[in-house]
């Protein structure tokens, strides 16, 4: 393949944001190698996705959840799917650089596997615990090493479901978010709001949305403590739903 070719397939991976100035392709592939080095990404010597970001302390990654839609509440299986707004940050001290040296490029995207991505998963979740490097929606380097991936997501937990009540029940679901691997050592997942974001929320014809308090916590094991965040979610039966039907 030549270097023409290579320069084209990297130029289709990049979205370039926050330009002061008119950037060139060139100052584009410059940069691209500056962090990750030339084609094939991941040799000896380069950024290594694969490897958690060094840093003095915990890496600190910012996690959230806007709730956008309640999909489904399934008593007979217990679980509760919604459709979330999920945003994380973080900072990666190896992705750096000056915008003066590269076209006042302050911040552009790259796909996900281009760069590490923290291990966050939900705990109770009943699908498959993993990582979606391969997916379309990129994450967008800051030139200070900010790092942030913001992507809609269905998720689908367990949720115990008491129905003596009914229908003029409550029920509490809960969400468990934390890395899946990683103790407070290397991260330490965090979120800074009292409450859910819930700003975006649709109406729901068989529920209302009650209180979406957010906690962060940290247990303790035989082989080190590990944190995590835990969104509540309270819905109310419109009982009226029931009696009109």
């Amino acid at each position: 393949m030549s270097g023409t070719s290579l320069k084209v397939i990297i130029l289709c991976f990049i979205v370039v944001l926050g330009v002061e100035g008119r950037a060139t392709g060139n100052d584009r592939v410059r940069l691209m190698e500056h962090l990750f080095g030339k084609p094939p990404y991941g040799r000896a010597g380069q950024y290594n996705p694969n490897l958690i970001p060094s840093t003095d302390e915990s890496l600190v990654v910012s996690h959230d959840l806007a709730l956008q839609q309640i999909i489904d509440l399934d008593e007979r299986a217990q679980r509760l799917s919604c459709l979330f707004w999920q945003r994380m940050d973080w900072v990666d001290a190896n992705l750096t650089w000056n915008p003066a040296d590269f076209g006042n490029i302050s911040q552009f995207n790259v796909l996900p596997k281009f760069v590490w991505l923290p291990d966050i998963v939900v705990y109770n979740s009943v699908d498959e615990h993993k990582v979606n490097k391969e997916g379309p929606v990129p994450v967008v380097i800051h030139q200070t090493g900010w790092i942030r991936w913001y992507f809609p997501v269905v998720i689908t937990t367990t949720c115990p479901i008491h129905v003596r009540m009914f229908p003029y029940d409550v029920q509490t679901c809960e969400l468990q978010v934390g890395s899946w691997s990683h103790s407070t050592r290397d991260i330490t997942t965090r979120n800074s709001r009292l409450r859910m974001d819930t700003r975006v929320f649709a109406r729901n014809g068989e529920w209302v949305l009650g209180e979406t308090p957010v906690e962060n916590r940290e247990r303790t094991y035989e082989h080190g403590t590990y944190s995590d965040v835990i969104y509540r979610l309270t819905l109310l039966r419109r009982a009226a739903f029931y009696e009109n039907n």
